[in-house]
């Protein structure tokens, strides 16, 4: 498995279980239903940059790019240059 989505799916699992959601992440799954807010995402995202050592530009900061984590991953993908 990817590396990049390892490491999102971790960043990820820590915030759902900040909220008491304990049920696995499935790649397509909506975040939002999966219980993270307008909070939770941008705290989510805040993390993913500090984890991967990046900045995600204003214009990406869009729930389509950060929906599901096949999309969040596929988002960090392109911001390190690496293929999704």
């Amino acid at each position: 498995m990817d590396p990049t989505i390892n490491t999102v799916q971790a960043v990820l699992r820590r915030h759902i279980i900040e909220i008491g959601n304990l049920a696995p992440i499935d790649l397509d799954a909506s975040l939002a239903d999966a219980g993270l807010d307008s909070l939770g995402m941008v705290a989510f995202i805040l993390d993913l940059e500090r984890s991967f050592g990046i900045r995600v530009p204003p214009e990406l900061m869009m729930p389509e790019k950060f929906a599901s984590l096949r999309t969040a991953t596929r988002t960090v993908s392109e911001l390190l240059g690496r293929p999704a």
